[in-house]
């Protein structure tokens, strides 16, 4: 019986706390102390802890979208569940609480990794046409899809952005600059997609936040 109470009252508490942060303003660290610190203050699981930035290093050069990703998605083989297991986050607030771990920890964006998110841009010829957004994030879709995956791979539009499946990724367009995310199995995959849709007449620059697959195993 004794038991049984802990158990139930320890759940009460967590669910208070998690309510409590996210009827605030749902800061990183309040999201952290509700949900992340259980493990990432103690090293339970063999996670890295916020106060052992050492840890952190062989993490670091991923860069932050990449360690966002997997705290979102999860690492197979790991004690890193999606959203650390509370399923109700949304991925604004784990990718806070991940930014505030990553403060904590003096966490520094690698250089490789910053030039690698600035667009590229493209000579615009003389003369022309200007796309619309629309337009141009579906035919970089419908380029990637063809380049990359299977012609007959659906592409589904989800918000504000094209999904090509088959291949996992997202593709956004503002202001002539197309976006591209997801998750990847190489970085082969990473310089062909840009390079499939640089090539777009109407493009104006590409954002290529594509990660590999192998950025999000730490084990």
């Amino acid at each position: 019986m004794r038991c049984s109470f802990h158990c139930v009252s320890l759940y009460v508490v967590t669910t208070v706390t998690i309510a409590a942060a996210h009827g605030a303003a749902s800061s990183g660290e309040s999201i952290y102390r509700a949900t992340c610190s259980t493990c990432h203050d103690s090293g339970a699981g063999h996670a890295p802890r916020i106060a052992v930035p050492q840890e952190w290093g062989d993490r670091f050069p991923f860069g932050r979208a990449a360690l966002q990703s997997a705290a979102i998605r999860g690492v197979p083989n790991t004690a890193m569940a999606p959203k650390g297991g509370f399923s109700e986050l949304s991925d604004d607030e784990v990718k806070a609480a991940v930014d505030y771990m990553l403060g904590r920890t003096g966490f520094v964006e690698p250089e490789i990794v910053r030039a690698s998110a600035r667009p590229v841009p493209r000579a615009v010829a003389p003369g022309e046409p200007i796309a619309s957004d629309v337009v141009l994030m579906a035919r970089a879709a419908a380029a990637i899809r063809d380049a990359l995956a299977s012609s007959t791979a659906p592409i589904e539009h989800v918000e504000s952005e094209l999904v090509v499946r088959g291949i996992g990724i997202r593709v956004r367009s503002l202001e002539g600059v197309v976006r591209l995310m997801g998750v990847v199995p190489d970085a082969v995959v990473v310089k062909r997609a840009e390079a499939v849709v640089v090539a777009i007449p109407g493009v104006r620059g590409v954002d290529n936040r594509l990660v590999t697959g192998g950025m999000l195993d730490f084990d």
